[in-house]
This record gives structure tokens, C-alpha cells and sequence, in this order.
């Protein structure tokens, strides 16, 4: 009877000569692709891979404290460099501790590969350490990782990792951009894998494209609408997003907007896109922007979205004279308001359109600029200051006693923040002469005053450990009667 052969046996019993670690491989092919640094934290099953980046010298292994740590420094290089991010955990709560990172990278479109080790294939389901194959009752790390990546496989045979690879890599670059997550039993990364034959053709770096035209994969009939209803506009807001950034377009971005003669606004994540001492330059739009950008988009004929959605935040505030304006977005994904898309490749969306356009170079229309908003103010302020004077906070003040009495009594008044039944009742069960011991501050002498009216200046952070003015510890606490 023929014995078993395992998933890598047939890579391992080829010869040494012809055969190279199936983590060396993957070392160079990361190298290849022009990865620079490896973000990661080691462990027993990821150790090997960490060998292989040390032995090979041209990826520079960067070792964080937690996996989060690092699977955000990787989301951080591949937003600067525009390269692929990676990064490498272990197994268990190590490759755990990824998935808050890839989720916000799957949620900003970064593309991220995330390698993370596993035990050996043959001890699967059969108690391994930090088991995650799902098998006999472990978890399964694939049906984890699925919901946050754009791709994810579980690498069980070293000859399928070629194809695995350059299939994630591609994903992770491809529009929607995101994460990859590949998963290596151990006994995988260990395994022998054939050398390229010499002289042979050198295979594309993985999760490059053939070479063709981007413009080619743009709709011809969109284009067309977008153009139409660009050249016949007389006022035209640009609001550009993070895809700009993401896309290398801020060239592109720029002389389109000179031809339009248009404003331009940027959205919360994207304030870099667009110089923004440029006479066009209108503000960032959304919640936390300037009011500037919504007076330019009521006056504007169109919106033009540019590598931006526009999400809830980038919108906050204009969605009324977003209704009443035509919109027309650029990007690879739909706006989430009514429009024309032309979907497709950000930058060469921009340069199509901008040929269409009359190589004049127009000035925008007069606006107020990005002002900012006045600073808050106090009505009134305490005895002795002028009304009007900013204050970052009001500062706290002991009740009055006669307020003591009638808010701190049990069961019919209990304080609004005992929201809890338990607490509630907790609280009710107090005696009169409890909640008055409590509800009486104790302010030490050492407690910083103010000069003025002699009131504790402490916080909650700043006050000595004696002091109850701040009554941090909240009433139902063992701490108190």
C-alpha cells in the first residue's frame, strides 16, 4: 500500500541544487515588486520568513512591539511610497492583532499584503498551537481575514505559491485597491521549491499587468457626457479626494482645474492634493471644513468629484446645494450621490477629460478663500471677567448647600447619570447624610486655587490624590459609604 505523501513532500525530495527555499523565493519576489521594508512582529511560525529576509539583504525587515503597530506602519509606507505595504505576524492572537489594521486599510483603499504563518499543515485539527486552520474546532483564520481583504488563500501545496502571490498582489493593487492576507503553514515556508531554468524568460514581477493602454479600459460614451457637460459649465467646484494622492494625479488634477477655470476643494483626508496657496483653492469640504466651499458650490453649474466618493463626512453640510447642482465624478468606484461617473483609472480619467477641453487656461471666479470660523466665545463669565472672553471649559464649582440638599437625595432625585437600573438602585438605597458626605467636596490645601476667587483649579488628572472636588470615582464604588 502506498504511504501518504504529504501536500510538500514532492517539492522536498527534489534535488538541493535545482530547489530554493519557498521562503527565499518569496523574499525575492517581494524585492521584485519593489517592496523596500517588511513591517512585522516574529514568532515560531513566522521565524522562517524573517530568516529569509535577513539572508537576502534587499527588504529591510522592521520589527514592531504588536502587530497592530505594524500592520499600521505598512498602511503608512504604502500611502507615502505608493508601493505595496506588508507586513508579517504569526499565528494566534499575533495574526489577530492585524485585523483592526487591514480593516482600515480595506476601508481606505491601501493596498496591503499581509503574510501571516500558520502551524504545519499535518498538525491541523490535531491540536497544533494557535491551530487557526478550522479543523476539529479551531477557527478558522481564512474565514477571518476574508471579510477585510480583497484576497485571501491559505498556501497548502509550495508549488502554488507563484500563482497565489501574484494573485494577491494584484489584487491588492488592483481598483478597489486593499489588502491581501496569504496564509503559510509552516512546513510550507520550510519546503523546497524549483529554481527558474537559467536563460529562461523572466516572469512579470507579481501582480504587475501586462502592459496596455488604461486609457482603453475608460468608457468612451461617459467620457463623452463628462466632457459635454464640463465645457458647457460657467462655474465648476472640484472637490478632490484621497485617490488624487493615491493615484500620483496632482498634476493632472491642477491643469485641469486651470482649464476649467474652476474652484477647488479638498476633502478631510486629502489636504495635500491641492496646493493650497493657490488663488483656486476654496477650502476643505465636509463637517470639519470651511464654509467657504459650500458658498462656492451653490454658485457653481457643476460639481466635479475627483478620486472621492464623497462620504458622509466630505459632505456634511452640502448635501442641500448638492441636489440642486449637477455632479459628475472621476474615480474607479460610484459616488454616493446621483451623478455621471466616468469610472475607470483616476489619472488617466483626468488626462482624457482635460483633452477634451480647450487648451486655454482660465482664472476662477471671485470667492471669500477658506476663512477661518470665528473662535467660541462665553456670554458671560464669572464675577470679575468680561463677558465674551474665550475659555477652553467652565471650570467646576462646589454646589451651593441648598442645592446639595435638593439634588443629592436618594430615591426619587438619583443624578441623571446613574442611568442603570442597578446603579439606580444602588444609588437610592443611600442615606441623606451618605449622599450629603459625598456630594461635599474635600479640597486639601496642596490643591492649586484660583487666584481670583479661590476656587480648586484641579482635574480630574492634576488633583492630589486627597482631593474629592472632581469626585472622579463615581458613587456606587466600594470607595465610597
Amino acid at each position: 500500500m502506498t504511504s501518504p505523501i504529504s501536500p510538500t513532500s514532492a517539492t522536498a525530495d527534489r534535488p538541493a541544487a535545482e530547489t530554493v527555499r519557498l521562503v527565499d523565493h518569496l523574499a525575492g519576489e517581494l524585492a521584485r515588486a519593489g517592496v523596500t521594508h517588511l513591517f512585522g512582529v516574529g514568532g515560531a511560525n513566522i521565524e522562517d520568513l524573517y530568516d529569509a529576509v535577513h539572508r537576502g539583504g534587499t527588504v529591510r525587515g522592521v520589527v514592531a512591539k504588536h502587530e497592530f503597530s505594524a500592520v499600521t506602519m505598512a498602511d503608512g509606507y504604502a500611502r507615502t511610497t505608493r508601493r505595496l505595504g506588508v507586513v508579517a505576524a504569526t499565528s494566534g492572537g499575533g495574526a489577530m492583532n492585524l485585523v483592526p489594521g487591514l480593516a482600515e486599510a480595506y476601508a481606505s483603499r491601501v493596498p496591503v499584503l499581509a503574510l501571516v504563518g500558520e502551524p504545519p499543515t499535518g498538525q491541523a485539527g490535531h491540536g497544533a498551537f494557535q491551530d487557526s486552520s478550522g479543523r476539529a474546532g479551531s477557527f478558522d483564520a481564512a474565514e477571518v481575514f476574508g471579510p477585510v481583504s480583497r484576497f485571501c488563500a491559505r498556501v497548502e501545496d509550495a508549488d502554488e505559491l507563484p500563482e497565489l502571490l501574484s494573485r494577491a498582489v494584484a489584487a491588492a493593487r488592483s481598483d478597489p485597491r486593499g489588502p491581501a492576507v496569504l496564509l503559510l503553514p509552516k512546513d510550507v515556508q520550510q519546503a523546497r521549491i524549483r529554481r527558474p531554468a537559467r536563460g529562461a524568460a523572466p516572469t512579470p514581477a507579481p501582480g504587475l499587468p501586462p502592459s496596455a493602454s488604461p486609457a482603453a479600459t475608460l468608457d468612451s460614451t461617459a467620457l463623452g457626457a463628462v466632457s459635454d457637460i464640463l465645457r458647457g459649465a460657467g462655474r465648476v467646484l472640484v472637490i478632490a479626494g484621497e485617490g488624487v494622492a493615491a493615484g500620483d494625479a496632482r498634476a493632472e488634477l491642477a491643469e485641469l482645474a486651470a482649464r476649467l477655470g474652476a474652484w477647488v476643494a479638498v476633502t478631510p483626508d486629502a489636504k495635500d492634493v491641492f496646493d493650497n496657496r493657490d488663488p483656486r483653492f476654496a477650502g476643505v469640504a465636509g463637517v470639519m471644513g470651511h464654509a467657504n466651499v459650500e458658498d462656492c458650490l451653490r454658485r457653481a453649474d457643476v460639481c466635479l468629484l475627483a478620486g472621492t466618493r464623497l462620504p458622509l463626512l466630505a459632505r456634511g453640510g452640502l448635501d442641500r446645494a448638492l441636489s440642486a447642482t449637477e455632479v459628475v465624478c472621476l474615480g474607479p468606484e460610484p459616488p454616493f450621490v446621483p451623478g455621471t461617473a466616468l469610472r475607470g483609472d483616476l489619472r488617466q480619467a483626468l488626462r482624457a477629460v482635460t483633452g477634451r477641453l480647450p487648451a486655454r487656461r482660465r482664472a476662477c471666479p471671485p470667492h471669500a478663500g477658506p476663512a477661518p470660523g470665528p473662535c467660541p466665545t462665553r456670554t458671560a463669565g464669572p464675577p470679575g471677567e468680561p463677558s465674551g472672553t474665550p475659555r477652553r471649559s467652565p471650570r467646576w464649582r462646589p454646589p451651593s448647600p441648598s442645592a446639595r440638599t435638593s439634588s443629592w437625595t436618594p430615591a426619587t432625585r438619583v443624578p441623571a447619570r446613574f442611568t442603570s437600573s442597578r446603579h439606580r438602585a444602588t444609588a437610592a438605597s443611600w442615606s441623606p447624610s451618605a449622599w450629603a458626605a459625598w456630594a461635599t467636596p474635600s479640597v486639601p490645601a496642596s490643591a492649586p486655587r484660583s487666584p481670583r476667587d479661590g476656587a480648586p483649579t484641579c482635574s480630574p488628572v492634576t488633583a492630589p490624590s486627597s482631593c474629592t472636588a472632581w469626585r472622579c470615582t463615581p458613587p456606587w464604588s466600594t470607595a465610597h459609604p
